[in-house]
């Protein structure tokens, strides 16, 4: 899907914002959430933001830009961000796991890239190597 958006600046070339593209901007995000890959992603912040819809359409446009700024924040890195003004928690977005691991022989961490190129192993949280699956063979 392709869209293409007019910005509208005053005489000095300064954007205009307004409360409508700030409500079609959410309103985009809010389909992103129910109807794309994202509606897959861990934590509560999804729904948070469908549920927070009618605060947000009561916001001033300066709120609602702080909204906005703390949802793409979300896009960027899951350390949490700050949705109070919409009903969601100062920490949303955090995807917590489970600290009992008392019981378990061996703790190992895989983080993996997006596309799949480079993957880092943790044992006992020690980086024990680096795998390039660009060059493995299967």
């Amino acid at each position: 899907m392709t869209s293409i958006i007019l910005v509208k600046k005053d005489r000095n070339g300064v954007q205009i914002i307004s409360k409508e593209k700030n409500i079609a901007l959410y309103n985009l995000i809010i389909s992103k959430y129910e109807n794309s890959i994202f509606r897959k992603k861990g934590g509560a912040i999804g729904s948070c933001i469908i549920k927070g819809r009618d605060r947000f359409l009561k916001l001033e446009v300066e709120a609602q830009c702080a909204v906005l700024m703390q949802i793409f924040l979300d896009f960027r890195k899951s350390t949490g961000v700050n949705l109070s003004k919409i009903g969601g928690g100062n920490g949303s977005g955090i995807i917590k796991m489970s600290k009992k691991i008392n019981a378990a022989e061996e703790l190992e961490l895989i983080e993996q890239s997006v596309t799949g190129i480079y993957k880092m192993m943790w044992y006992d949280y020690c980086i024990r190597y680096y795998t390039f699956d660009i060059f493995s063979v299967n």
